[in-house]
């Protein structure tokens, strides 16, 4: 009974070692140095970037401003260098802008 009770701790163990090291590899996995440039003004604000290491994808976001209330505007998923963009209304002025990721 206790040869049974040992072995079933023991695989426990080397699950929760598993996945342990599956987190930080995936953590790893995050697009890494992304570039973002903006441009502000009323019916000229937008941003555009990428990212050209690491995997996953990611996105560019800007909050916008329409006279009232402000309004986050999301860019394409893109992945492996490819550009990503976002534009604010017309009608609308650009406050800020960033980049979004997610893990592969």
């Amino acid at each position: 009974m206790r040869r049974k009770a040992f072995v079933g701790l023991a695989a426990t163990a080397i699950l929760a070692a598993g996945l342990v090291a599956g987190t930080a590899t995936t953590a790893q996995a995050a697009p890494t140095n992304c570039k973002i440039g903006a441009t502000y003004g009323l019916g000229l604000s937008g941003a555009a970037g990428k990212c050209t290491s690491g995997t996953g994808a990611y996105r560019v976001q800007m909050k916008c401003y329409d006279g009232t209330r402000n309004i986050w505007r999301s860019g394409n998923w893109a992945t492996g260098g490819n550009w990503t963009r976002v534009n604010c209304e017309k009608w609308e002025v650009g406050i800020s802008a960033h980049m979004q990721t997610m893990s592969a």
